[in-house]
This record gives C-alpha cells, structure tokens and sequence, in this order.
C-alpha cells in the first residue's frame, strides 16, 4: 500500500469516506442477494430447457451461456 493511501480502518470510520464505502459495501450486497450466481451457474440447464420447449429454435444452450456471460 502507498503511503498516501487510507487504511481499511480509515475507509470504514473516517467521515471523508464513510458514505462512499457504505454505498459500494451496499451494491455488493444487493449484487449477491439478486441470484445471479444461480443463473450463471445454471444457464446452460435453463437455455437448454428454452430450447426443447420452442421446439429447437433460438440459440443454443452453449451460445445463451456465453452471451449471459458477456453480458
């Protein structure tokens, strides 16, 4: 770490920068309570479900999967 650089103790309880670490330590929070992991981990199942439903239209369970992760 640089010297001009804050600590964590600094970054949590200073007053410059409380609010901005409990903004990001909330969008960090709200990213993982979504479920997206599940999505990602299930993608190729969910794709493959879409796929036999419309009767093998649309894109493939590996194409879906890589778009969701580009995305």
């Amino acid at each position: 770490m640089a010297k001009d650089e804050p600590g964590y103790m600094t970054v949590l309880f200073d007053r410059r920068y409380r609010s901005c670490t409990y903004v990001i330590m909330l969008c960090a929070l709200f990213n993982q309570l979504t479920g997206i992991n599940a999505v990602n981990i299930y993608s190729n199942t969910i794709f493959t479900n879409i796929q036999e439903q419309n009767g093998g239209g649309g894109i493939g369970p590996r194409l879906g999967s890589a778009y969701l992760g580009i995305a």
